[in-house]
């Protein structure tokens, strides 16, 4: 008799922990289910999210790249809100609210030299690097600034639409300056020869004064790597 009670005092005590056990490990989420829609169909460019349904006040990741040399973002929209210059290295993260879709645009790249303020060195520069040290094709090219006002600040920010022709690590700028003067009247970019491939790249050169607001200029250039 005692046996047989020891025996149900057990079999209770272990239905017990095991219910309490069931109960802590499923938490359910009463919080609401939302969908984070990416194109179908991404020509030119990868667009991806760390999760494509999430619940409210969760965060998500994205990453973003362009694939197509040839081309350049347009937008990136998240619903209605412009995200373009919202990446930091490819990298954007948001909390989710609502359902939300992304869509994207594309564009050609056009050649632009500059403006009145920085300007591509157009006798200087040749749209060709050679990489066998031809003198006619040298790894240098020049921005002038010769018309921005008082600049002992220039900023600049240079992209290659592919890292692997011309990569940013392989670019290094040095500054010119005014007669005597501690004033930046351009900068030089140099390649390092060894780390470029052949075939082509746009190369988008940002350029701000930053000692005034309101001269600044987006240079954009196909640049064709040689033997």
């Amino acid at each position: 008799m005692k046996k047989r009670l020891l025996l149900n005092a057990l079999l209770i005590t272990t239905a017990l922990f095991s219910g309490c056990g069931n109960s802590s490990d499923v938490e359910e989420d009463d919080r609401p289910l939302y969908t984070i829609k990416v194109p179908e169909t991404q020509n030119g460019y990868e667009l991806k999210v760390s999760k494509d349904k999430a619940h409210f006040g969760d965060n998500i990741d994205v990453t973003f790249a362009v694939k197509d040399v040839n081309r350049e973002v347009d937008s990136v929209k998240l619903g209605d809100t412009d995200i373009t210059t919202s990446f930091y290295d490819g990298k954007y993260s948001f909390q989710v609210s609502k359902d939300v879709a992304f869509t994207v645009n594309l564009k050609d790249y056009l050649i632009d030299l500059g403006n009145d303020y920085f300007k591509w060195d157009i006798e200087l520069n040749q749209n060709e690097i050679s990489l066998s040290g031809d003198s006619s094709r040298p790894g240098k090219m020049k921005i002038n600034a010769n018309n921005t006002s008082y600049m002992s600040i220039f900023k600049y920010e240079i992209t290659s639409s592919s890292e692997y022709v011309i990569p940013k690590d392989a670019i290094s700028v040095s500054y010119t300056y005014k007669h005597d003067t501690n004033l930046i009247n351009g900068i030089i970019l140099d390649f390092d020869l060894s780390k470029l491939h052949t075939g082509y790249t746009w190369l988008v050169i940002k350029c701000v004064n930053g000692n005034t607001s309101g001269q600044s200029a987006v240079i954009k250039n196909r640049i064709t790597v040689i033997k």
